[in-house]
């Protein structure tokens, strides 16, 4: 990859990390107190649901910090570049596995004319 591309996909992955911060703080800021219409409707029916997996953070907050919006903020933020690193990882794990694959022997033939 040449070094101006190279800095271009740099630069990407930074403008992208940080409008995703910024969703992330705006939705924490302005989006978190509002109910989930699907949620209220299943309280006012009396419909209760089980979980088929214990969730890590219930109702999307950590215990002992369910107003902390800093937490809020925080969790969203970790939780941003967990996703981003997972993602990268197998991003690397594809190209790499792409450039070990032989080149069809029509591919190879082509290139040689």
């Amino acid at each position: 990859m040449s070094e101006k591309k190279e800095r271009d996909v740099k630069r990407l992955v930074a403008i992208g990390l940080a409008a995703s911060i910024l969703f992330v703080v705006v939705g924490t800021l302005f989006l978190s107190y509002a109910m989930e219409t699907l949620d209220v409707m299943a309280e006012e029916l009396g419909i209760f649901g089980e979980n088929f997996l214990a969730s890590p953070f219930p109702e999307y907050v950590i215990l002992g910090y369910e107003d902390n919006v800093a937490a809020s903020i925080a969790l969203g933020v970790a939780s941003t570049f967990l996703l981003f690193a997972v993602a990268w990882g197998v991003g690397k794990i594809l190209v790499g596995r792409k450039a070990q694959t032989p080149a069809p022997a029509n591919a190879q033939q082509a290139d040689q004319k």
